[in-house]
């Protein structure tokens, strides 16, 4: 017998089974990605949530069109009848504040500066009111399609440290994005070009500059991520780019904030918090301390009920417990520490914990929380993914 053709036999049928291996896995793999991205896709178009914010996104498209006054109201309320029953119709127009922004399109203008400064949201409505849909059904797809894209890049993390995307749908669904998906809001949009950044931060991509400066254009807030993002660059490279960019996400956030003539912090805190108010440019700022106190106490309470504390404690916890020898990867501490102050920083400036502002950071903090616990934390050879 010849025992060398044996053994060659062997190698061969062994390097036909691993190939073999490494196809299904990788079709497996890719299934479940794109049956998570599909499904959550699906959710958004099917079930919208028509929040009130549909109004005032439809309104604020439809003033960019160069509608105005009484137009400008009944386009908007004409739209919104025609996409929602009756029953819902109903909710979006009546009670104390709804009521007067319906009827009074004095009112409802006076809305469109806190709206208006979601510059990519609403031009991406335009885009598809010109190519498909009425506004009001793109409010929502909007949100489905950005929650799906969004979905694709975290199993882009997955893949990057070589976790199984078996973990796919679990992350997604315990971020919240089922939530995102369906809400007439630029949330979901805000989501992927937040998980964008990130991933071209750790991937150490220039083009993390570019998405950096120019973050504002999608949420302002997300300046917050683009500062906290490129210092902790800066700190890794010592180089200009990174301050060019976070300095250019501010004056565009500044920008923003002033051609829409935005009202400022002190209005919107007062108008959320304090008494809300159908004439938000007519707001009294208050001088109670209290007032001001009092949000944060009830914000407070609403995030140790949300969905995401969990991922938090185990985040701390993970933090405290991985010193000296058991340290936390080189990319995994940076993902953690700018998550966790994006949303410190987020917090203390709007002190509202709702599952749609913070899908990003708890969906790569769920990542984080996997990896570190069950996996290497490494980057991954192609023959692990």
């Amino acid at each position: 017998m010849n025992f060398a053709i044996i053994s060659e036999a062997k190698k061969t049928l062994l390097g036909e089974a691993k190939f073999r291996d490494f196809i299904l896995n990788d079709l497996s793999g890719g299934l479940v990605i794109l049956l998570t991205s599909v499904f959550f896709l699906i959710l958004g178009i099917t079930s919208p949530s028509y929040n009130w914010d549909i109004v005032a996104y439809v309104a604020a498209a439809y003033q960019q069109d160069g509608l105005s006054g009484s137009e400008l109201s009944s386009a908007t309320y004409k739209e919104i009848e025609r996409e929602v029953d009756a029953e819902t119709f109903k909710e979006l127009t009546v009670g104390e504040y709804v009521d007067v922004v319906f009827k009074d399109p004095k009112s409802l203008e006076q809305q469109m500066p806190f709206y208006t400064i979601k510059v990519v949201y609403i031009k991406l409505m335009r885009v598809l009111k010109t190519l498909v849909m009425s506004y009001a059904s793109s409010t929502y797809v909007i949100s489905a399609i950005f929650t799906s894209a969004s979905v694709l890049m975290i199993a882009l993390f997955l893949l990057h440290f070589g976790v199984p995307v078996l973990w796919l749908p679990v992350a997604a669904t315990v971020a919240g994005y089922g939530t995102i998906a369906s809400y007439s809001t630029p949330d979901a949009i805000a989501c992927f070009f937040a998980l964008l950044l990130i991933y071209a931060f750790i991937k150490q991509s220039k083009a993390s500059y570019v998405i950096s400066a120019l973050l504002p254009l999608v949420r302002t807030d997300l300046a917050i991520l683009s500062i906290l993002t490129m210092g902790f660059d800066f700190f890794r490279k010592r180089s200009s780019y990174p301050i060019l960019s976070a300095a250019a996400a501010f004056a565009l956030y500044i920008v923003i904030n002033k051609m829409a003539g935005n009202y400022g912090w002190l209005v919107l805190f007062n108008f959320t918090f304090v008494k809300i108010n159908p004439y938000p440019s007519e707001i009294r700022i208050s001088h109670d301390i209290w007032a001001y106190l009092e949000p944060y106490f009830t914000g407070f309470r609403n995030f140790v009920s949300s969905r995401h504390i969990i991922i938090y404690v185990l985040v701390v916890f993970l933090l405290v417990s991985r010193q000296g020898h058991k340290q936390l990867s080189p990319e995994i501490k940076p993902i953690i520490t700018i998550c966790l102050l994006y949303a410190g920083a987020h917090f203390a400036l709007f002190p509202v914990y709702e599952d749609r502002f913070f899908a990003f950071p708890a969906s790569l903090l769920f990542l984080s929380l996997i990896v570190s616990l069950f996996y290497s934390g490494s980057t991954p050879t192609r023959q692990d993914m």
